[in-house]
């Protein structure tokens, strides 16, 4: 027997066969379930949400670690994380010993991705929050020496890019100042190029992805994605969130980012009250600037395709943008990065230059 607790608050109780939960025996505290679970608890739906809490398969490099470590390191014992505090608690385990915000944890799975040189074969500690870190591209988390963690993510095979986007799209919200947003900067990682941050959850908070908030209701046939994001957050009492994605659909548009996703906007939960904080800080935003033209094209959001033109124009007369006139570090962050051609560094410099310059004129004469 084990169960699935929030902290040391028991939340279901799950029949094992060897070890694996099987079934759930009851539930516990409905008031505590994970949000993706409140509507129906079922084990089909509960092995779908560990799932998608987990690393997964398409995780690149991973093909390389089977072969040359195994698949053994691969079994999670308990699915703690540094994202929530939901775990799996089997015999008298306490969270207090087993957390990850509170206690060392093993390097050796994030090595096995970027230094397989220095991992044990035959004794490999796979303790690690990494196990549950999803996502395609490589990622770890490393703990500062007082115990709070950071988290690096890689340039892809494809386009090198990554890390930088992330970084430009950090240093463009801290000029603007219209959202709060998570401060990426450059790391290298054995021989890998990646983005650094630290982690933004605490042990009284936790990450609630807007795809567990939308899909707690369905969405009505004449309702618009954002509609009923908005929505949902309302009926969450989530604080902030209209200005927020407001913000989101802003910042992607003048950045040409099409890969937002219901998985990559947050929200943070008090989890001593089960109430909402606000929106996370704005995250991922690893595909922005990956095609020159879309930043000074009309790029119809995947996610928010149906508002975007009406929340840029607002946006751009509501704030002060006057910023994006002055040479705000982005020039040399991209003419100093090493992963990609001298080409496009040009045509990044040139599309951006234009993008801000316009945006400003745009600005200027609408207020005459």
């Amino acid at each position: 027997m084990s169960e699935l607790c929030l902290k040391d608050q028991t939340v279901l109780t799950l029949k094992d066969v060897e070890g694996v939960p099987s079934d759930i025996i009851r539930i516990d505290n409905q008031e505590l379930l994970p949000i993706s679970l409140q509507k129906e608890c079922t084990m089909e739906k509960l092995v779908e949400w560990l799932d998608k809490r987990s690393m997964p398969n398409t995780r690149e490099g991973l093909d390389l670690v089977k072969e040359e470590f195994g698949e053994d390191w691969m079994r999670n014992k308990n699915h703690a994380s540094l994202s929530d505090h939901y775990w799996l608690k089997k015999r008298t385990e306490t969270y207090k010993r087993i957390n990850f915000f509170d206690n060392t944890y093993s390097l050796d799975i994030g090595n096995m991705f970027f230094e397989p040189w220095v991992v044990p074969v035959n004794k490999i500690n796979s303790n690690s929050p990494d196990l549950t870190t999803s996502g395609v591209l490589r990622k770890r988390w490393y703990q500062n020496p007082d115990n709070s963690s950071f988290l690096l993510k890689a340039e892809s095979k494809e386009t090198h890019q990554e890390p930088l986007s992330e970084v430009l799209v950090s240093v463009l919200c801290e000029q603007l100042q219209i959202i709060d947003a998570v401060k990426y900067d450059l790391y290298v990682e054995g021989t890998t190029m990646c983005s650094k941050c630290d982690n933004f959850i605490t042990m009284d908070t936790d990450l609630v992805l807007a795809s567990h908030i939308y899909y707690s209701e369905p969405k009505g046939d004449n309702e618009s994605v954002f509609s009923h994001l908005l929505k949902m957050c309302e009926k969450f009492d989530i604080p902030g969130a209209e200005e927020f994605l407001q913000g989101v659909v802003f910042i992607d548009s003048i950045t040409g980012n099409e890969d937002r996703n219901l998985g990559n906007i947050g929200f943070i939960r008090d989890i001593n009250t089960m109430k909402f904080i606000g929106p996370a800080p704005l995250f991922d935003s690893a595909n922005a600037y990956w095609n020159t033209k879309n930043v000074n094209n009309a790029v119809k959001s995947k996610l928010f395709g149906d508002v975007e033109s009406a929340i840029f124009n607002n946006l751009k007369k509501k704030f002060n943008l006057s910023a994006l006139s002055k040479d705000y570090g982005y020039k040399q962050l991209i003419t100093s990065y090493p992963c990609i051609s001298p080409t496009k560094k040009d045509n990044l410099i040139t599309e951006i230059s234009k993008r801000n310059m316009r945006l400003c004129n745009d600005v200027l004469n609408m207020s005459r």
